[in-house]
């Protein structure tokens, strides 16, 4: 591929993250949320503003989805990191992840866009096997027409066949995407090759999922057991697979993701009343850092503003500053943090 390309897209990919990040945190699609003009209620007049249901089916889904799955996960990232110091479990767990994700994506997106651009350029429109796959498009027709001047001043068109290995990547299914990309390296035995490579790292990665959400699952059922026994693991494994299949099986084949986008639903309603949870988890992190690191007594007196008992209670201590912190979640983050030192 064009690596240069691609080394300049993951340069200007991550600063435009950075860039917009304060953005697109504040970003509500206010008046994408109204609707077409034509509905009255204050769309864009002229038509060119967006649709609505992109923060209902990606930024307020995803929002909900990793809160949801926040105990989950930190159950097992807790459950395998135990005994390994706090910076090394950051590293490990946030750091080193978000880097590959974003050298991976990074690279395979460049890649895919410049296939694109390239398919679009040629004139590859997708409609037909032959306008979406270069290996079977009319070389004569589909392809690059080139102009340039010659040493005399004569102009000179050059016209170059579409490659065999470019696809219009947008007309094909989300799932083909990734395997006709990696067959456009190479011949028929390296498409092969890497079908299988991928395949065997799909299935890998569906393996240790289910493996991991069972034992997690397990951990739960038994009250917290950090070694549980494995016929209630398997159990669990054949429960979860069996909610897939029947999850799968219910889904009718006029609307096959009807099942599925239900599903949905269920992470955004149970992450609200978690995220609150999570506000007081805060508070009681930066408390519990200090008291391992020794610079808290673990059964001192509390902090006036929470007063009168001992903090003794991880998180459902409810005082003052715990309902505060439903309106003003890090007022009382603040507080602790003065009070320990953290603002000296």
């Amino acid at each position: 591929d064009h690596t240069w390309y691609i080394l300049n897209v993951l340069t200007s990919s991550f600063g435009y993250y950075l860039w917009y990040l304060p953005k697109i945190s504040f970003h509500t699609d206010a008046w994408e949320e109204l609707g077409a003009a034509s509905l009255g209620q204050g769309g864009a007049p002229d038509g060119r503003g967006g649709a609505a249901g992109w923060m209902n089916g990606w930024t307020i889904f995803y929002w909900g989805w990793w809160i949801s799955w926040g105990p989950f996960v930190g159950t097992f990232l807790a459950r395998i990191s135990k005994g390994r110091k706090l910076g090394h479990f950051i590293i490990a767990t946030l750091i080193l992840p978000s880097i590959w994700s974003f050298v991976f994506l990074g690279i395979m997106g460049a890649a895919q866009i410049r296939m694109s651009n390239q398919a679009i350029s040629a004139g590859l429109d997708g409609k037909t096997p032959a306008t979406l796959y270069g290996t079977f498009a009319d070389k004569s027709t589909i392809g690059y027409s080139h102009s340039y001047s010659d040493a005399d001043g004569n102009t000179v068109t050059e016209w170059t066949p579409v490659p065999d290995r470019i696809t219009r990547l947008y007309f094909l299914g989300t799932e083909d995407v990734l395997f006709e990309h990696l067959s456009s390296y190479g011949g028929q035995g390296w498409a092969t090759f890497m079908t299988i490579i991928t395949l065997i790292c799909i299935v890998l990665y569906f393996i240790t999922s289910s493996d991991s959400a069972s034992f997690v699952v397990d951990i739960m059922a038994a009250n917290g057991v950090e070694e549980p026994p494995l016929l209630q693991k398997i159990f669990w494994a054949f429960t979860e697979g069996a909610a897939a299949c029947a999850l799968l099986a219910s889904a009718s084949e006029d609307n096959p993701k009807a099942a599925l986008n239900a599903v949905k639903a269920i992470p955004i309603i149970l992450g609200l009343p978690f995220t609150f949870l999570l506000f007081w988890m805060c508070q009681g992190l930066v408390i519990v850092c200090h008291e391992e690191a020794k610079r808290e007594e673990a059964e001192r007196e509390n902090v006036p503003l929470i007063g009168r008992r001992h903090f003794k209670m991880f998180l459902l201590n409810f005082e003052k500053v715990t309902f505060i912190s439903c309106v003003f979640p890090f007022y009382g983050l603040g507080v602790v943090a003065e009070k320990i030192g953290w603002c000296k």
